[in-house]
């Protein structure tokens, strides 16, 4: 079953969750921990988001985010791009540090937001890299017990809600977390509904009938699939006979992928139809569709020729609403 697309609106509240590749280790030296949390902090300042709580696991990561006005699609192209580059060059290292696309579950702000911090600081006791979440350097916990001088989280936005004193606050906040800490994994927090949503019945019902409402009407263009294939062969000199054939070739399974990326965001296009032209499978459409989507963050120069070719595309083309579309922020 291909993976449905996220939901994304002002206000939203997310639980992130990335794993390395191949469950490799994400961050190898305390450096790593440190460019990391930097460039997060960096973009919260520039996208004005709300970060409740993270941890950082030596092969994945954990994120409580409220997304305002950017949606958590860009917020997390830009540091997870970022960092995989700057660890790359720092480790003499090439390819994707992450695992396919990050897990964003959507989740019922009263319900859920105290009970997510508390199990997301409490992860590495869990994993027994410590007894005492205040003793892992790499997480906010500290930061909301006011013992980080430089605090890399919206604090006040969770220790207001133990009260109106910080001090006190923090106290009230500690002992809430350690309350949990001889729980494990809480299997709850991933059982999800519509493959995306964490929340009651009438909570996970408005949010799909709000993403049906105010998202079926995105701008798209009148842009042919042939059109759309034939730029891909001219500008790869891939011969159009290769792209169409059956057999498995490296260059035609390269060149439909990026058909299948150009006719969603130019023509709004789904994964069903662009398959169907190449005698090929939803599922099949939309793994070379992200795994295209994950090679841009390691490509740059090939992420500039997809841009140009999608403006050359558009150019001069009538603009057409392609009903019940999802928003693609790219």
């Amino acid at each position: 079953m291909a993976r449905k697309p996220r939901i994304e609106y002002c206000g939203a509240l997310y639980h992130v969750l990335s794993r390395g590749n191949q469950k490799r280790p994400t961050f190898r030296t305390a450096k790593d921990y440190e460019d990391y949390l930097g460039r997060l902090w960096r973009y919260h300042e520039k996208f004005g988001f709300v970060l409740y709580a993270y941890c950082l696991m030596p092969n994945h990561i954990h994120l409580l985010i409220e997304a305002r006005d950017v949606p958590l699609s860009k917020i997390m192209q830009a540091v997870q791009f970022s960092y995989t580059q700057s660890f790359n060059r720092r480790h003499k290292t090439v390819g994707h540090l992450f695992q396919g696309r990050y897990k964003a579950i959507l989740c019922q702000h009263d319900e859920y937001l105290l009970e997510l911090v508390r199990y997301i600081h409490l992860n590495p006791v869990r994993a027994k890299l410590a007894k005492n979440p205040r003793d892992y350097k790499w997480s906010s916990h500290r930061a909301l017990l006011e013992l980080e001088k430089e605090p890399r989280c919206d604090v006040s936005a969770v220790l207001d809600l133990f009260g109106k004193r910080h001090k006190e606050a923090a106290k009230r906040y500690e002992a809430f977390v350690l309350e949990a800490i001889g729980m494990g994994h809480r299997k709850e927090f991933y059982q999800v509904k519509d493959q995306r949503v964490l929340g009651e019945d009438k909570f996970i019902a408005k949010t799909l009938a709000k993403e049906e409402n105010e998202h079926s009407g995105k701008i798209f263009y009148k842009v042919s699939l042939q059109e759309i294939i034939d730029a891909v062969a001219r500008e790869w000199d891939i011969p159009p006979g290769m792209i169409l054939s059956p057999r498995r070739s490296r260059l035609g399974s390269f060149a439909r992928s990026m058909i299948a990326v150009l006719a969603k965001s130019v023509s709004g296009m789904t994964m069903k139809e662009v398959g169907r032209h190449f005698s090929k499978g939803e599922s099949a459409m939309a793994h070379r569709y992200r795994a295209l989507e994950e090679n841009f963050a390691q490509d740059t120069g090939l992420l500039k020729r997809w841009r140009r070719l999608h403006d050359l595309l558009i150019a001069g083309k009538p603009r057409k609403i392609c009903l019940n579309a999802y928003p693609k922020n790219k």
